[in-house]
């Protein structure tokens, strides 16, 4: 165990050092994040290179990432509980392959210790010592569904994540920015939003 041990401490380093740039953007919020297409290709030839092999399964409750040594066979495992999605317009498979997506993506960070922008974070007010310019004055009715959206995200135990909204927004309108919606297409996001979280 000791070897394998090695290893995935050898791994995290060599992740770091890749510099892998994170292609997913959270518009609404402000920050980026690391997709599955990121992490993958480097973390297959770190995996390859020092002789190590990540094996992701899933039951109803539990998502399991081991980290097998493929000389001694002996394994590290990692679990994350499972979640539930219920994307608007997709049936039970797709809303099964999205949660087992997102899931296998946070194993991943949990293994090789891949830190980001912390998603609830991103979406609370700055400090107030903090000087930036003022936002232009929005029409009441859009700060209503601004506000709803803030008060969704906060009450949402972690369960709405800039990334969800992200992809929410992208699947909905074709845009990942919230600034491109109009009022009514920000009225179906907020909708949507408290639906997946029912």
């Amino acid at each position: 165990m000791e070897k394998l041990t090695k290893k995935l401490a050898k791994a995290r380093v060599m992740f770091q050092q890749a510099n892998v740039k994170m292609s997913g953007k959270n518009s609404f919020a402000e920050y980026k994040y690391y997709e599955l297409s990121d992490i993958l290709p480097v973390t297959n030839k770190i995996n390859e290179e020092l002789g190590i092999l990540t094996i992701i399964s899933f039951t109803a409750d539990l998502a399991t990432c081991d980290v097998v040594d493929s000389e001694s066979g002996d394994k590290i495992t990692f679990t994350s509980p499972m979640s539930t999605a219920q994307l608007k317009g997709c049936h039970d498979v797709q809303n099964l392959g999205a949660v087992q997506t997102y899931i296998k993506r946070y194993l991943y960070q949990n293994v090789y210790e891949i830190t980001e922008s912390d998603a609830l974070n991103a979406t609370q007010g700055k400090p107030e010592t903090e000087t930036k310019p003022k936002p232009k004055p929005e029409p009441k009715e859009e700060n209503d569904y601004k506000a709803q959206l803030k008060e969704l995200i906060d009450n949402s135990k972690g369960k709405i994540t800039g990334t969800m909204i992200a992809e929410t927004m992208e699947r909905k309108f074709s845009k990942r920015k919230a600034n491109e919606l109009n009022l009514e297409q920000f009225k179906a996001l907020v909708k949507d939003l408290q639906e997946q979280v029912r």
